[in-house]
């Protein structure tokens, strides 16, 4: 019985796992950044496979590094895959997998006058191959860790070079590795109240690639200085009923470590290097679960995510400012070993500065609107 609590109380922290993040790369949802110690919450086996949809649209208006005063906007829709897997060895031990997209990025505004110096394309995705063990301590304490080998791949910053339109388009592809490690714990405070607390390493990928445009091309195309954020996790849930849950969720990302990005090699354009005067982010949810009958939940919350840049230089690709989601989802256990989830999610920020960090002459506001869906079937004996 106290383990069949433990993996509803475990359920709820990971559908509260989903947040809407900022600054576009790195997001918490599905089954990225989850805590290894809730594998301990398994009885034999337990397997999730999971995808989100994101539909992301960006809208721009002002004058860009062009001189060109107007509008430019970005609308694009991904599916991200996930998998998850846990396997009880004894009373003590659990192992498993965990593979997510932890840093992801789709923004494509096309060679618009107003905004083709600014940026024209900036994509990037991830797959973080993730080996996970827990061990349960004691019947009230569960830990956990794993370590994270995270491809990263499909990485375009795509602009026209300031001043030369003659060279078109210039598209910088890459790809990187990266190793990081995480670690975390469980623990049951009383019989309604846990601790969830966990925490995921910076990532410091070096990509590598090629650039190229209408009058030059390179094979030694790279980029630096892009390290992914470390990020700690705090989780307290409250079993408010036996049907109704809360949970209260704080994350804080050391983004300070971003400060200057490098790219060499670009094609025409040569070295570049981009100050982005970053700092450190806190994260908010709140969430509520309420169970209706055995089959039946339902479930909702709200986030809100403040701004790497405190400033307003920031860029169009890859911008970042304070962000408020809701979402709202339901699960239903199909059979005795299969359950269905769905969780849908809409973020926006508004009306946000844009200023160029070198100097260009943009000024101007952003809108961003997030939308997303994730879908999840789980099996478990």
């Amino acid at each position: 019985m106290k383990r069949k609590i433990r993996a509803y109380v475990a359920a709820i922290a990971l559908v509260f796992s989903g947040q809407v993040n900022a600054t576009v790369i790195q997001y918490f949802w599905g089954n990225t950044y989850n805590n290894p110690a809730m594998m301990n919450a398994t009885k034999k086996l337990n397997v999730t496979l999971g995808a989100l949809g994101v539909n992301l649209e960006t809208n721009f208006w002002g004058t860009g590094a062009s001189g060109v005063n107007g509008r430019s906007s970005s609308n694009t829709t991904d599916v991200l895959p996930y998998f998850n897997a846990a396997y009880r060895l004894n009373s003590k031990w659990v192992v498993g997998l965990n593979i997510s997209e932890p840093v992801f990025a789709d923004q494509n505004f096309g060679v618009n006058p107003v905004t083709l110096y600014d940026g024209t394309k900036a994509t990037l995705n991830s797959a973080d191959i993730s080996p996970q063990v827990s061990f349960q301590a004691t019947p009230e304490l569960a830990l956990g860790a794993g370590i994270d080998m995270v491809r990263f791949y499909n990485f375009q910053n795509n602009f026209v070079p300031f001043g030369v339109p003659a060279a078109g388009n210039t598209i910088s592809k890459s790809t990187a590795w990266a190793a990081g490690w995480n670690a975390g714990l469980f623990y049951m405070i009383t019989k309604r109240d846990y601790l969830s607390l966990y925490y995921y390493s910076k990532l410091t990928p070096v990509f590598r690639g090629s650039s190229y445009n209408n009058i030059a091309a390179t094979s030694n195309y790279s980029l630096t200085g892009l390290p992914i954020a470390s990020t700690t996790f705090v989780n307290y849930i409250r079993m408010l009923t036996d049907e109704w849950a809360l949970s209260l969720k704080l994350s804080y990302s050391q983004w300070n470590d971003l400060n200057v990005i490098r790219m060499n090699n670009v094609a025409t354009s040569g070295f570049l290097q981009f100050p982005v005067y970053a700092s450190n982010t806190f994260a908010y949810t709140i969430f509520t679960k309420y169970q209706i009958n055995p089959q039946y939940a339902v479930m909702g919350g709200v986030f809100r995510d403040s701004s790497a840049y405190k400033n307003n230089t920031r860029t169009l690709l890859y911008s970042s400012t304070r962000f408020v989601a809701v979402f709202l989802g339901a699960n239903d256990q199909l059979t005795k070993n299969v359950l269905l989830q769905l969780v849908g999610a809409y973020g926006s920020f508004r009306n946000t500065p844009l200023i160029n960090p070198l100097g260009f002459p943009t000024t101007g506001h952003l809108n961003l609107n997030a939308a997303l869906v994730d879908f999840s079937i789980v099996y478990s004996v």
